[in-house]
């Protein structure tokens, strides 16, 4: 029985190539639902599998990807991937033992490892997460989920922020977390190496502008009394020019202001569950 599906998200022509590169692990209980924004076209032969379900579609943006395949969801549990990320079949195998046995948390977070700089703080192990004044916020490879509490709060990810959004490219991770917890989901952070990811996170490089944006945009709707230090804060720590960051991101504080109650408001995810 699949206890645990993998949403991997993918676009374009070569997505499902990206996807085959993966050499997803086959894991007993595991099941991978693979959701691609593009015209239905052949599977590679490594995605010829019966733990593997492929679904096409004609929407756009990252945000919607996620949302499409969370509304594939069949069974108790559920974790997001990206098509880039080389997943751990022994992660897999410690994250299902835990599931098995947890009944108290909504959202798991786990610990992707960047093969790159990453100056990233995590939470001890087992901790609960709480809308504290230093947060964790998980890249969404690093987060699974209970299907039916989700589909309880009717929680997905803005299609106004994330790749392929008109303004905010990125963040999207942390308002479905933050508007997770003021839902009042139980959040706690294991630490499970799900997996390894080759590139750098953009607190380590040059962020785009989009990206700068969100990061205003996310201080913005997560800390709305003390958001304009923390911008400042930010804008001298980031490796972007300092003026460049501050700009870009109170032009993402004001988008966010602005768009507050689309950002915030989820939408519905219906997900049928198994019997």
């Amino acid at each position: 029985m699949t206890l645990l599906q993998v949403l991997v998200c993918t676009h374009g022509d070569t997505g499902l190539d990206r996807v085959a590169a993966m050499r997803l692990p086959q894991v007993p209980g595991v099941e991978y639902i693979i959701s691609c924004q593009s015209q239905a076209r052949p599977i590679p032969g490594e995605l010829q599998r019966d733990d593997i379900r492929i679904r096409f579609s004609a929407s756009s943006g990252l945000s919607n990807n996620r949302n499409e395949a969370m509304r594939q969801v069949t069974a108790s549990f559920a974790l997001f991937s990206d098509d880039d990320i080389n997943l751990s079949a022994e992660g897999l195998q410690e994250l299902l033992a835990l599931m098995a046995n947890d009944s108290s948390t909504d959202i798991f977070t786990l610990k992707l490892n960047i093969n790159a700089p990453d100056s990233r703080k995590f939470p001890a192990n087992g901790s609960v997460l709480k809308l504290s004044i230093r947060r964790h916020f998980p890249y969404s490879p690093e987060i699974a989920f209970r299907s039916s509490s989700i589909q309880k709060i009717r929680l997905n990810f803005s299609p106004l922020m994330g790749k392929g959004a008109p303004v905010l490219h990125s963040g999207e991770e942390n308002i479905f977390i933050d508007t997770a917890l003021r839902k009042g989901l139980t959040i706690r952070f294991f630490n499970i190496c799900i997996g390894s990811h080759p590139g750098a996170s953009t607190y380590e490089r040059f962020s785009t502008d989009g990206e700068l944006r969100s990061r205003g945009a996310v201080l913005r709707l997560c800390h709305s009394l003390t958001f304009i230090p923390r911008i400042i804060r930010l804008a001298v720590m980031l490796p972007t020019p300092t003026l460049h960051s501050l700009r870009m991101m109170l032009e993402g504080a004001r988008y966010a202001s602005g768009h507050k109650a689309a950002i915030r408001t989820p939408q519905d995810i219906h997900i049928t569950r198994q019997q």
